[in-house]
């Protein structure tokens, strides 16, 4: 496997760099160009979901649409609230009424 980048707050970033994975806490201006180089150079890039909130709309589903890295969101550690497009699109798939 290749890098692993983990980008968001420190909180969320100190866990990940104990283990030995790349991790970037960047200020709000610097997080598009963070994000962008960490897509040309990881194999797994995950995100805090406040990192994934605070970017362009269209550059996070640009991201989300590539074959690689395989991007994740992980859940906001103090309000662990689900993404509600994904429990949608995973209600219209299994067949579930929400």
């Amino acid at each position: 496997m290749g890098t692993i980048v983990v980008i968001g707050d420190e909180l969320a970033c100190v866990g990940f760099a104990l283990t030995g994975v790349s991790t970037c806490c960047p200020p709000p201006a610097e997080l598009v160009p963070t994000f962008t180089r960490a897509l040309d150079t990881a194999s797994l890039l995950v995100l805090s979901r406040a990192s994934a909130d605070a970017l362009p709309p269209a550059v996070l589903h640009e991201a989300r649409l590539r074959e690689s890295p395989l991007l994740v969101v992980l859940p906001d550690l103090t309000d662990p609230q689900p993404d509600s497009a994904f429990q949608r699109r995973m209600y219209a798939v299994l067949g579930i009424e929400a």
